[in-house]
């Protein structure tokens, strides 16, 4: 029998995206990270929601003092799911895994004493954030790492977005070119290449093209004084 590895989904999701993040400075300074991106990389984990994994809420209201609070209580679920006859709702699918509940609160006034209507929202976003990290997500922000500056750089190396060769290529030929013609040839021939990638690395196609244009101006302008000469 193979031995079991307790690690293997907190491996997978124990780095955090610095892109993904928010340092909060006012109050106690933490790392905040984004909660859709946390949705995102457990969909990439355990499948999408309502099939690979789910999670279901309970809410309601208390009161401290002269506070008046909403609570959400959530249970994760993960793992194999079989659908469950006559069972409507989100518990319609019998998943392997569950974890929680886990609570969490929110005051219903905002500091100047108004409602907050997101306030169920916030309790549920803390839920979420908190259930997902006894899985090991994001706990490289949970365990401090974030307070390192070499940490943080080295994680933004990590999750930079890989340069396509077709784009280096071009880049590469832009730069070379030497008319205005070779140029034209060059959008020509890498146009179709280009705009297939365009939706998964807009960031790196967007610096090309000005690359280009730039490129242009330049042998324009070249071409301008040798005029003159």
């Amino acid at each position: 029998m193979a031995e079991k590895n307790n690690m293997h989904i907190w491996s997978q999701v124990c780095f955090t995206d610095p892109k993904h993040t928010k340092a909060v400075e006012f109050g106690r300074k933490f790392t905040s990270i984004d909660a859709h991106y946390q949705v995102m990389r457990a969909t990439e984990v355990f499948g999408p929601v309502g099939d690979g994994w789910t999670y279901h809420c309970d809410y309601g209201q208390d009161v401290a003092g002269s506070i008046t609070y909403v609570w959400c209580n959530m249970t994760i679920y993960w793992g194999e799911s079989v659908p469950i006859a006559d069972s409507p709702g989100w518990n319609n699918q019998n998943f392997s895994n569950a974890f929680g509940p886990i609570r969490c609160t929110c005051p219903m006034l905002d500091s100047k004493g108004r409602l907050d209507k997101d306030a169920p929202k916030k309790a549920m976003t803390d839920c979420l954030t908190k259930g997902l990290s006894h899985l090991g997500f994001n706990a490289d922000v949970f365990l401090g790492r974030f307070d390192d500056n070499a940490y943080v750089s080295m994680m933004r190396d990590k999750f930079q977005e890989e340069v396509p060769k077709i784009i280096g290529q071009y880049h590469k030929e832009v730069q070379a070119a030497t008319s205005l013609e070779q140029l034209q040839k060059i959008n020509a021939t890498f146009g179709p290449q280009m705009a297939e990638i365009k939706s998964t690395h807009a960031n790196h196609i967007t610096k090309a093209a000005a690359a280009w244009v730039l490129k242009k101006k330049t042998l324009i302008a070249a071409a301008e004084i040798k005029e003159k000469e």
